[in-house]
């Protein structure tokens, strides 16, 4: 056991910066790695706060005819909604040729208060 206990002083004795960098190095990246870890887990919670931060909308209902008596009121009606708030939408274009009615683009306006509110 002396000789063993003897050896390992000799080794440590010459190549004590070799293992003082490779604790430096593992520390190193261990602290990397709970970095990223904490990162992922702030990330991984960032849409849920901010849907409840926003008090974002958990479905939008939009019907091809809305023109119908009484529609808004009777989906208001239903158990499963604790707001609604009615909106009115708009399809633009850029004009231009061979520019389709249909890009994509919309303007969104709402007579109701609790629409586009933070």
């Amino acid at each position: 056991m002396g000789a063993v206990r003897l050896r390992l002083r000799a080794e440590l004795r010459q190549q004590w910066r070799t293992w003082l960098a490779l604790a430096v190095l593992l520390g190193l990246i261990g602290g990397i790695a709970l970095t990223a870890a904490a990162g992922a887990r702030r990330t991984d919670t960032a849409y849920p706060r901010f849907l409840r931060a926003s008090h974002a909308a958990d479905l939008l209902v939009t019907p091809a005819g809305s023109g119908f008596h009484g529609y808004f009121r009777a989906l208001a009606r239903l158990p499963e909604v604790s707001s609604l708030a009615p909106a009115m939408f708009l399809q633009m274009s850029l004009p231009g040729p061979g520019a389709s009615p249909f890009s994509g683009m919309v303007a969104q306006a709402s007579q109701s208060r609790r629409r586009f509110t933070c």
